[in-house]
């Protein structure tokens, strides 16, 4: 078959930069090509304007004739060629695209029976380009929020794995513990000094800044300005390791325990935040319509 025998002529041996998001088509945008992810690689496509349709790219030859690629405006894509109703019940799932439905069949099986959702509605989905059922793509989001929070919970607790621990979180939390003094506060700021994002988010406007970079606000070692800050890290943990790396594990772990114990609001500002990434008509129907 072509998925078989030569579909991996246009994958990309790309990584995506951990902070890159998909757009609204879940594409991903990287050195001026739209990548689309698809069983496990990274595929670049263009739009077809004759045909008015997307298409995978070859990343040599130039106007051969390529597969041609269908999708529901929404993240859930397939080559033309392909039959959804040949699907078993998990493909029907996991190729609805977003990495809300990425997950293995014993984690899509209950969100399906909790949602009543049946394989012809998930068919139609693929086969019509619509949209999936609202229930299923709230559910499915619900269970991907908490998934991520028990994630950074392990992660944190063990310092070798803390690395792959979301840094925003870690900045979030770090400054929400109970032994925050009001005299720091974190700014986040670009390479040209500008100021991107503030923790807390209530400022006390005399508070010491401790900055980080853009960079490493997303890399593996956000809190590594913290603890070189001496009156914070002995305000945060009462007292003052001597070497930066028991600081830092010392840090992680009270940022683990303060999640934990405080799992329901952080879930609820996950999903907010979630809310608020919406298409612009989304959010206009949000602001006139709250309990859409």
């Amino acid at each position: 078959t072509l998925l078989d025998q030569s579909l991996g002529q246009y994958a990309q041996s790309v990584v995506l930069p951990a902070n890159l998001l998909p757009d609204a088509l879940g594409l991903y945008e990287l050195d001026g090509q739209q990548l689309l992810p698809l069983y496990g690689s990274l595929y670049p496509v263009t739009y077809d304007h004759n045909r008015l349709k997307w298409r995978l790219k070859h990343p040599k030859k130039v106007g051969v004739d390529t597969p041609r690629l269908e999708h529901n405006r929404r993240g859930a894509w397939r080559l033309s060629n392909e039959n959804p109703l040949s699907w078993d019940d998990h493909h029907l799932f996991y190729r609805l695209g977003s990495e809300d439905f990425n997950v293995d069949q014993a984690t899509a099986q209950p969100i399906l029976k909790l949602t009543d959702t049946p394989s012809r509605a998930l068919r139609e989905v693929h086969s019509a380009g619509l949209a999936p059922p609202p229930l299923l793509s709230d559910t499915s989001k619900r269970f991907r929020i908490e998934r991520e929070i028990l994630h950074f919970i392990r992660a944190m607790t063990t310092y070798t794995a803390s690395r792959s621990a979301r840094a925003s979180l870690q900045l979030l939390l770090v400054s929400a513990l109970p032994g925050w003094p009001r005299s720091h506060a974190l700014e986040v700021v670009d390479s040209h000094g500008k100021v991107l994002g503030q923790y807390p988010s209530q400022l006390n406007p005399d508070a010491e800044q401790v900055r980080i970079s853009e960079t490493d606000s997303h890399g593996p070692e956000p809190l590594k300005n913290i603890v070189l800050n001496t009156a914070l890290i002995e305000a945060l943990l009462g007292e003052l390791p001597a070497t930066q790396q028991e600081r830092l594990f010392k840090l992680a772990k009270k940022i683990a325990e303060h999640a934990h114990q405080e799992r329901a609001q952080l879930f609820d500002i996950l999903y907010r935040q979630s809310e608020q990434s919406g298409t612009r008509l989304e959010k206009r129907l949000q602001n006139h319509h709250p309990a859409l």
